[in-house]
C-alpha cells in the first residue's frame, strides 16, 4: 500500500510523495459464477462483463476473468526463501532475530507517509531507543502475527513526537504495525514470483465503527543497491530516480468486498506513467485467511487470488529492473479513505499475516501462455 505517489505521476521528492487517489477504476467480480442463483441483475452484469472481457482481450493490462480454481500455479518452482509465523518472537531485524523492518529505511526510515495524511506511526519494540512499543505479535488461535493498532498514551505520544492536531485523538499517537522486507538480500529478487497467505482486519465490524483503516500488501523497487540490513542504504549510485509500485492489494474499511490492485510503474522501462487501479470484488477478504500470488518477471505481472487469476499486465517494454522488497501494512486515516471517527474502536480492528514464500521464476515460463 503504502508507496507515496506523485500527484503528477513523477517523484518529487523523498518526503512528498503522494500516493494517487485511484480513477477510472475496472472492477472485475470474483463470484461472478459462483454456484449461488443468479439474479437479473447478476446476469446482466455477468453479460456485460464478458463483453468486455472481449473487448479487452488484446490489451496490455487488464482484469482476467479466470473465476475457478486452477493447480498451484508455483507447482514445481524453486523456493528462494520462505517464513512462517511462529510464537518464537523471531520479528524484528533490528532487535537481530527477524527478517522484517518496521518503517521504510529507503525514504529516510520514515514512519508514515505524511504526503498520504496517513494518522498512524509505525512502531516496534526496539524504535526509539528499546521504548517497548509494539503492535505486533504472534496469535496462537490463527497461528499468524497479528497488527493490532492502538491509541498511545499522552506520555508514549511525547516520546514519539507523532501527535494528532485535531479529531477524538487529539494531543495522542495512534501505534500501528509495518511488515517489511526491504533489503533483505535474500527475499527481494528482481523477477519472482510472491505467495502471501493472510486475512484482512474487519471481522465482526463495520459502520463508522470501522472507517479508517488502509490495509495494504504491495511491492516496492529498490531504489539504492543492496545494504547489509543494518547500517541503512548505501547512498552510493542510485538504480534510477524514480520509483516502481506495485499494489497488490489496498482495501479500506468502507467495503471490505472489494480492494484495489495498481501499478505505479514510475519507471524508465517504456511503461506509461501509471496504470488506472483495478477494482476487484471478492467477497469479504477478513472473514477467513486467503492466498495471495504475484509473479513479476522482465515482461510480466499477475495476480491471483486463492489460485484465480485476478490480474494480468504486460509491461510495453521488456526490461529488466532493480530488486523488489514486499511490505505488509496496517495504515489508519489518509487522503483516501477518510480519518478514523469519535465511533472508531480501535481495538477491534486486527490484520494477520501467516506465512511469505519467495520463488524464482523458472527460465521456462511464457507469460503470453498464462
Amino acid at each position: 500500500m503504502a508507496g507515496e505517489r506523485g500527484q503528477s505521476g513523477i517523484r518529487q521528492s523523498e518526503n512528498d510523495h503522494i500516493r494517487r487517489k485511484h480513477t477510472g477504476v475496472d472492477e472485475y467480480d470474483w463470484n461472478a459464477t459462483s454456484s449461488k442463483p443468479v439474479g437479473l441483475i447478476e446476469m446482466k452484469q455477468l453479460v456485460c462483463f464478458v463483453i468486455l472481457a472481449l473487448c479487452v482481450a488484446s490489451s496490455c493490462f487488464s482484469v482476467q476473468g479466470s473465476k475457478s480454481k486452477s493447480d498451484d500455479v508455483l507447482a514445481g518452482w524453486k523456493r528462494i526463501w520462505d517464513w512462517h509465523a511462529t510464537p518464537n518472537g523471531r520479528i524484528w531485524r533490528g532487535d537481530g532475530n527477524g527478517p522484517f523492518l518496521d518503517s521504510y529505511a529507503e525514504w529516510g526510515w520514515l514512519r508514515r507517509l505524511e504526503g498520504n495524511k496517513e494518522q498512524q506511526v509505525f512502531v516496534s519494540p526496539s524504535a526509539w531507543k528499546n521504548a517497548g512499543f509494539n503492535c505486533v505479535s504472534f496469535d496462537p488461535k490463527t497461528k499468524s502475527l497479528a497488527i493490532r493498532p492502538r491509541v498511545a498514551t499522552l506520555a508514549e505520544s511525547a516520546i514519539t513526537g507523532y501527535t494528532q492536531d485535531d479529531g477524538p485523538f487529539k494531543g495522542h499517537a495512534i501505534f500501528s504495525g509495518m511488515l517489511s522486507l526491504e533489503q533483505l538480500t535474500q527475499a527481494c529478487p528482481s523477477n519472482g514470483a510472491w505467495r502471501i497467505v493472510a486475512r484482512m482486519p474487519g471481522r465482526g465490524v463495520g459502520g463508522p465503527k470501522f472507517q479508517g483503516a488502509w490495509p495494504a500488501i504491495w511491492l516496492m523497487a529498490h531504489k539504492y543497491p543492496m545494504w547489509d540490513g543494518v547500517n541503512g542504504p548505501r547512498m552510493g549510485e542510485p538504480f534510477f530516480e524514480k520509483h516502481w509500485e506495485l499494489d497488490i492489494l489496498e482495501q479500506h474499511s468502507k467495503d471490505l468486498s472489494r480492494w484495489y490492485v495498481t501499478d505505479h510503474a514510475q519507471t524508465p522501462f517504456g511503461d506509461p506513467p501509471e496504470v488506472p487501479a483495478q477494482l476487484v470484488a471478492t467477497g469479504d477478504t477478513s472473514s477467513t485467511f486467503l492466498e495471495w500470488i504475484t509473479i513479476v518477471t522482465d515482461r510480466w505481472w499477475f495476480v491471483y487470488l486463492d489460485r484465480r487469476l485476478i490480474l494480468k499486465k504486460a509491461k510495453t517494454k521488456s526490461a529488466g529492473h532493480p530488486p523488489l522488497y514486499l511490505i505488509f501494512n496496517l495504515a489508519i486515516g489518509g487522503s483516501w479513505f477518510g480519518n478514523v471517527t469519535s465511533e472508531t474502536d480501535l481495538s477491534k480492528w486486527e490484520m494477520n499475516l501467516r506465512s511469505i514464500d519467495i520463488y524464482a521464476v523458472p527460465s521456462n515460463f511464457v507469460g503470453d501462455k498464462v
